[in-house]
């Protein structure tokens, strides 16, 4: 077999596994360090910085090799034992973090360098390999060409095959294989075509030749050096904005976020092809990249306009569609706004490599030191995406001043004035021109409101890195909405919130400091606040939604911005848990919808597992579900998760709403039943709407083992709840699957009771008899709201009749 033959498909697999890695990379150190996008951007930068160390080291000296094939194989084997070494280093940084937690807690900027430290170190062999993969295989091409290496192409196929990576790592294999399995299999395919690299026999350079190659090389001018920094620092800046701009409109799954990245990568992929093609077409390369910059530029500042256009006013897309038809509805949304400008934009630095084909043995030297430059642009605009740009300008103003980079630097052309015709000269001044003019995205809506039919109004509206939060007046209530269609609870609800904060304190004998992870509002978390507890404190990854509830809900969230127990920390939940030393009596896990991309790591084993280790003796964790959006499949998962972790779980109802209901998981450390002395009996209880031991009208029943059994553990490595709900989510709007709601709710419910039984149910073994039959008349409330909804208006009589008879008897023996 040729050898030279081999180049392709090898340099196209490395793409697929450079994707796989990076994706991986990025979510494992998410849970390292946190679900934050200032987390995401220093991991960003951390990896192409090592990318642009690898390029001009390995750039400067591929020139010299004798067998580029077999060191680019080499090259591979060692992508594959770093990328080993950093799944080693997992656990070593998970004993490491929370020692630099309790150092830096106090310090965010001196936190975020030791984070952007802590990636550096975890990616930096095997990035720095990645780096160099494109120079040696080119100058592999120049040796068996006679003199010509191909790197237009071979960056086009690793481009391509990045496409394929996408699709594996953020959609198929770790849903099927899990993300442990997955990535040794990454790393058996990196050794793969490592060691064929290793034993294919390419063309070699002779010991004369390497001897007589010249050791000078002329530099870049400083006009293309600019352009490939502004080419990677665009790309990767407007991937994050147009990943923030598309979360106004889709799902948000983790599969919808992969879409955007698959569309991303295969329009660059695109773009070097095209590139590839403009430069066998023998067109004047500068005059052709001067042009491109401009027509990039107008395509990227109309992406907005396209944007708002195709979403009809920034409306939830995809509605009613099955779970194949939504991607691939997506999948065309994506396309059709970002498509053109992502063609275009991966058009320029292709075009900046072509000019280094004729060079010679200069061309690895000059080729590395442009990946050097153009991964060096990655980092900053990772950076400026991350820290910068949301905050200073927001989402519009941001896509518009990277147009207006691009332009500039079209503008600014010299070889381009001097050698373009003149409809060439007159095109940067006309998207000039339509950048000021109809492209202006300054009148673009931030977030859709609905006055005439849904009778809102937006009262403030906020942007930055975290997302988009604003808080709408629907009617006569508040709400707080985080990019545009997600709510994260309003003062309608207020008195189920705060039942949601008390109920877990109640509880408990003598409850003294309580975690709340998620504020929202802040009425759940602030109705710990009504009991006599030392401490509360509550985590929030969004800093607007904090102002958010700071400044439109003091009426409803007790006091808990100015209460001194009370202490608000703008942190990822998860990550404080798992970091922090201090021990609670009770937290309280706020409700997160299963299906959105993050919040399933918040019903996993190792969440389970470090909330449990934060607990007290006899501390109780209470975690609760958004009943209306999770089917009985999804909520057997998250069960029998937590009972691999607690010994003793039982279920109680939030509400008793037939359409929107939420239940609550209660775990506790060791298996013991109600005791008589909880809060709950106290008789501190007067600002509930129930009061005293009738809040145990919300008790179901206790959950058992064998009764979940047949279910899967969502762990990390297995995320069974991030990638099935979202599937679920499409089914239950064809009519596929059925949340726990309304009558699939009452028979679940029903079952959970049934089998538990107030006769023989230990957990409330402790109780007289009386009120032993409380969660009975809880259960017949329910009944009466799901018949009264389905229009059995007669046998919702009955049921209420039958709970008010039992709320009687008990009122009536306590009086005695």
């Amino acid at each position: 077999m040729n050898c030279r033959s081999l180049a392709p498909p090898l340099f196209f697999a490395s793409g697929v596994l450079g994707l796989i890695y990076e994706l991986f990379w990025m979510r494992e150190l998410t849970l390292l360090f946190g679900a934050t996008a200032h987390a995401a951007a220093v991991t960003l930068a951390a990896f192409f910085a090592g990318q642009a160390l690898g390029g001009g080291y390995w750039g400067g000296r591929a020139h010299l090799l004798q067998q580029p094939l077999r060191t680019w194989g080499i090259m591979e084997l060692g992508i594959a034992l770093s990328a080993g070494g950093c799944l080693a280093l997992r656990p070593v940084f998970g004993w490491i973090y929370p020692d630099l937690h309790q150092l830096l807690v106090s310090s965010p900027g001196l936190m975020l360098s030791a984070k952007f430290f802590l990636s550096f170190l975890l990616l930096l062999p095997a990035a720095f390999l990645m780096g160099g993969t494109l120079p040696v295989m080119n100058q592999f091409c120049a040796n068996a060409g006679k003199g010509r290496g191909n790197a237009l192409l071979l960056y086009a196929l690793n481009a391509l095959g990045g496409v394929g990576g996408v699709l594996l790592a953020g959609i198929y294999l770790p849903s099927a294989w899990g993300y442990d399995v997955a990535y040794v299999a990454a790393m058996s395919a990196s050794a793969a075509i490592g060691l064929i690299g290793c034993m294919a026999r390419g063309s070699a350079r002779s010991l004369a030749e390497s001897a007589g190659a010249p050791r000078r090389v002329l530099p870049l001018p400083t006009g293309t050096l600019s352009v490939a920094f502004l080419s990677g620092a665009v790309v990767v800046a407007l991937e994050v904005l147009w990943t923030r701009m598309f979360a106004q409109v889709l799902q948000n799954s983790v599969q919808t976020f992969s879409l955007i990245l698959v569309v991303c990568v295969l329009g660059l992929a695109l773009g070097a092809l095209l590139a590839k093609c403009l430069v066998a077409l023998g067109w004047l390369l500068d005059a052709c990249l001067y042009g491109v910059l401009a027509t990039a530029a107008l395509l990227v500042a109309a992406t907005p306009h396209e944007f708002v256009l195709a979403t009809e006013g920034l409306r939830y897309s995809g509605q009613g569609l099955g779970w194949d038809e939504y991607l691939v509805h997506v999948a065309g949304l994506i396309g059709a706004v970002t498509g053109p400008a992502l063609v275009t934009l991966g058009t320029v630095f292709p075009l900046l490599l072509a000019r280094t084909a004729h060079s010679g043995d200069r061309q690895g030297p000059l080729l590395g030191h442009l990946l050097r430059v153009n991964a060096l642009g990655a980092v900053c605009g990772a950076l400026a995406a991350g820290f910068l740009l949301l905050d200073w300008f927001g989402l519009w103003s941001s896509i518009r001043l990277l147009a207006m980079l691009y332009l500039l630097v079209a503008l600014a052309g010299e070889y381009f004035r001097r050698h373009a015709r003149g409809w060439q000269r007159a095109l940067p001044l006309a998207c000039a021109l339509l950048l000021v003019s109809a492209l202006d995205s300054s009148r673009l809506p931030l977030v859709r409101i609905d006055p005439l039919n849904e009778d809102e109004s937006l009262l403030q509206a906020w942007e930055d890195s975290a997302g988009t939060v604003a808080v709408v007046r629907h009617g006569d209530q508040l709400k707080i909405k985080q990019d545009n269609h997600y709510t994260l609870g309003g003062s309608g609800s207020a008195a189920a919130e705060a039942l949601q904060g008390s109920l877990p304190v109640l509880l408990h004998p003598k409850a003294e400091t309580v975690f709340a992870l998620g504020l929202g509002t802040g009425i759940t978390a602030g109705a710990a606040l009504r009991h006599p507890i030392r401490q509360l404190y509550v985590a929030e990854l969004l800093p607007r939604a904090v102002e958010a509830a700071r400044l439109y809900f003091a009426p409803y969230h007790f006091g808990l911005f100015e209460d001194p127990r009370a202490r608000v920390l703008q942190a990822d939940g998860r990550n404080w848990l798992a970091a922090t030393r201090q021990n609670y009596d009770v937290i309280v896990g706020d409700l997160f919808v299963p299906w959105q991309a993050g919040t399933g790591s918040l019903y996993t084993l190792e969440h389970f597992q470090a909330a449990r280790e934060r607990l007290r003796e006899g501390g109780l964790f209470m975690q609760w579900i958004p009943a209306y959006q999770v089917s009985r499949a999804e909520f057997g998962v998250i069960a029998r998760t937590m009972l691999e972790v607690f010994p003793q779980v039982t279920l109680w109802r939030g509400d008793g709403s037939p359409r929107t209901p939420v239940l609550g998981l209660l775990a506790q450390v060791s298996p013991a039943p109600l005791p008589p002395g909880a809060r709950l009996f106290s008789g501190a209880t007067d600002a509930l709407e129930l009061g005293g031991a009738q809040l145990l009208t919300h008790y179901v029943g206790r959950l058992t083992a064998d009764r979940f059994a047949d279910y899967r553990v969502n762990s990390d490595d297995r995320p069974v709840i991030e990638f099935n709900a979202p599937v679920t989510q499409r089914q239950q709007k064809l009519g596929q699957a059925q949340w726990l709601a309304g009558l699939p709710l009452l028979e679940f419910l029903t079952g959970i009771r049934n089998a538990s039984g107030e006769a023989r149910d230990p957990y409330l073994a402790a109780l007289p008899e009386v009120l032993r039959r409380l969660p009975e008349a809880g259960l017949c409330l329910q009944r009466a709201a799901v018949e009264k909804q389905e229009g059995y208006l007669t046998a919702a009589e009955g049921s209420q009749a039958c709970a008010e008879a039992i709320l009687s008897e008990s009122a009536s023996e306590k009086s005695r």
